[in-house]
């Protein structure tokens, strides 16, 4: 889990894209000795690269990053966030919904404000926080239980989800890009991903604001196919332009 320094250090340099360490010592009034052992930290987990005297923001990279360390992060937001998802959501929806920290932050609340929902996921996380709720009814996919986050992907997930048509499908993404389309580092999430884009009427993305201009492994589907984006406040003027034009 991030420091709040270290979270503002790295969504600066997802901003200016490159930066010298003497540079964001300055801009952050901090030594330059605390500015190297940040830079360590955030290489570590694959966010930016170190270069001599400075760092670069890892836009293209193909690294998973790990899943227990995501949903502990940034935990406010995610809230937030969800919080603003529910007003979009109506009682006696049907929902599909994968795997993701934002998604579960969702879930949780759904679990706790809404009535009568249908749900359908891939997430074990998911599936046990709504099913609390007892007008839920709750769908759980077949397939191969990944280790790494407690998703279940793999053909037969694929399959089971084609049997379904939804109100509002809550699709998962690891970045956002106007040109390069919703992305993910997995193969096998992307692909359940863009099931659920396809059994969706309406399509949904949480996503916190560092993800924008993310560009992962895995394509999912185009900017375009994409009906509502939910963030925080993290996301600059010029993204929110573009997103909305």
């Amino acid at each position: 889990m991030y420091t709040n320094r270290q979270e503002k250090l790295l969504k600066y340099l997802s901003e200016v894209r490159a930066a010298r360490v003497d540079q964001l010592a300055d801009e952050f009034h901090m030594s330059v000795e605390t500015i190297r052992r940040d830079l360590i930290d955030l290489e570590r987990d694959g966010y930016i690269q170190r270069t001599r005297g400075g760092a670069t923001f890892n836009k293209n990279r193909a690294k998973e990053l790990d899943f227990d360390k995501k949903l502990a992060s940034n935990q406010a937001e995610k809230v937030e966030i969800a919080k603003l998802v529910c007003k979009y959501i109506d009682d006696g929806d049907a929902i599909a919904m994968g795997n993701g920290s934002c998604n579960i932050a969702l879930a949780r609340n759904l679990a706790q404000c809404k009535e009568n929902l249908t749900i359908v996921t891939n997430s074990y996380d998911i599936a046990n926080l709504v099913n609390e709720n007892p007008s839920f009814t709750v769908f759980v996919t077949c397939g191969i239980l990944r280790k790494h986050n407690r998703s279940i992907v793999g053909t037969r997930c694929i399959e089971c989800l084609d049997q379904f048509r939804v109100d509002k499908g809550v699709i998962n993404v690891d970045g956002l890009s106007i040109f390069d389309g919703i992305t993910q580092y997995n193969l096998d999430e992307a692909a359940v991903a863009s099931k659920l884009v396809e059994i969706a009427h309406t399509k949904i993305i949480l996503a916190q604001s560092s993800k924008f201009d993310t560009i992962a492994f895995s394509r999912v589907c185009s900017s375009d196919a994409i009906d509502y984006i939910f963030t925080d406040w993290g996301i600059s003027a010029q993204d929110v332009k573009k997103w909305s034009e």
